[in-house]
């Protein structure tokens, strides 16, 4: 009787690694999960900010400020956001990335927040791929009974 072998660290390890090309530069980055828990970490200090910004003011308090003084809230507001990512696009990317990348695309902190978020979806396809793997593994034992 022949005996089915199946190499699953042959499919698990192209899943483990990507390229991928972000402002002229390629990268190749391991997908794990310390990449995909400071995807989440940078999410939850973003939100954590905005929920403290919005119960130190209100929006009366907002308004009676003078235009300068609303425009260095603001200013300062995308001050802190920029620098949270720029922390984790350098600790994923390299140190200086974050900076880099800010200014290629136009000083934009959206920008930032784009790549942050396809980065955590490519993380997403790689656990789902390895569990299809796993799954298909599962199928192939289950078809030979």
């Amino acid at each position: 009787m022949a005996i089915n072998e199946i190499n699953l660290d042959q499919k698990l390890s192209n899943l483990n690694k990507v390229a991928i090309q972000i402002g002229g530069k390629k990268y190749n980055l391991s997908v794990d999960d310390e990449l995909y828990a400071d995807f989440v970490g940078v999410q939850a200090e973003v939100s954590a900010y905005f929920a403290e910004l919005d119960e130190s003011m209100t929006d009366e308090e907002f308004a009676s400020m003078s235009q300068s003084e609303r425009r260095d809230v603001v200013t300062g507001i995308f001050v802190d956001v920029k620098e949270k990512m720029t922390d984790v696009i350098d600790k994923v990317l390299g140190e200086g990335e974050g900076a880099r990348l800010y200014e290629y695309y136009g000083k934009k902190t959206i920008a930032l927040s784009y790549i942050l978020n396809e980065l955590a979806e490519i993380y997403k396809k790689s656990i789902k791929a390895k569990k299809s793997a796993k799954q298909e593994k599962v199928n192939r034992y289950r078809s030979k009974r």
